[in-house]
């Protein structure tokens, strides 16, 4: 019994660091874009960034197959808002 409760443990610990590393990598990616985006369009207003920073990772990879049509800030929102 005492067993079995420590491998739950234990496995639980472990999903949990695997789930933590996933999310944190999401979110550097996202970061990157912001600054790709940011530096291509040379202007991203707080709204734009805080929508950008919510967004999941299938959204993320979404929205980086249109990085080369978008060419300005509303292009980029009319992405996010048809995702």
């Amino acid at each position: 019994m005492c067993e079995s409760i420590r491998k739950f443990k234990e496995d639980n610990i472990r999903q949990g660091k695997i789930e933590g590393r996933m999310e944190g990598r999401i979110e550097g990616q996202v970061e990157l874009f912001i600054e790709i985006l940011q530096y291509k369009l040379k202007y991203l207003s707080q709204e734009t960034i805080f929508k950008l920073q919510s967004i999941n990772e299938q959204q993320l990879k979404e929205l980086l197959k249109h990085i080369f049509e978008i060419q300005n800030e509303k292009e980029l929102v009319n992405v996010l808002v048809s995702l």
